[in-house]
């Protein structure tokens, strides 16, 4: 976490990309606390940037580390979240979120 702050001392859309890579790495080293931590301080620069997109991403990826880490109730709010903002921005949801999040 130390190096996003180095790298980008602001609450910016780097800042948010970053944290996001390594809520990624933490979730395929099996480190889901972790990953979850990174990808809610993502999400947090994200609404703050107005960053529709990007918190779509956030909660879907945040959904798919709940599944890995067997928290259905998580799973299928964060899921249901990312398709709302999916859907208010006209992006297409893929089947197997919609899926997750029992719709």
């Amino acid at each position: 976490m130390g190096i996003c702050t180095r790298l980008f001392a602001k609450k910016n859309i780097k800042m948010a990309i970053c944290y996001n890579n390594l809520g990624l790495d933490a979730s395929t080293l099996g480190d889901y606390d972790k990953a979850m931590e990174l990808f809610k301080k993502s999400l947090a620069i994200r609404k703050k940037l107005g960053d529709k997109a990007g918190m779509g991403r956030c909660y879907h990826n945040m959904s798919a580390v709940a599944q890995a880490s067997g928290d259905s109730g998580k799973m299928r709010d964060c899921a249901c979240k990312a398709i709302r903002v999916f859907d208010d921005i006209g992006v297409p949801v893929h089947p197997s979120l919609r899926e997750a999040a029992g719709s």
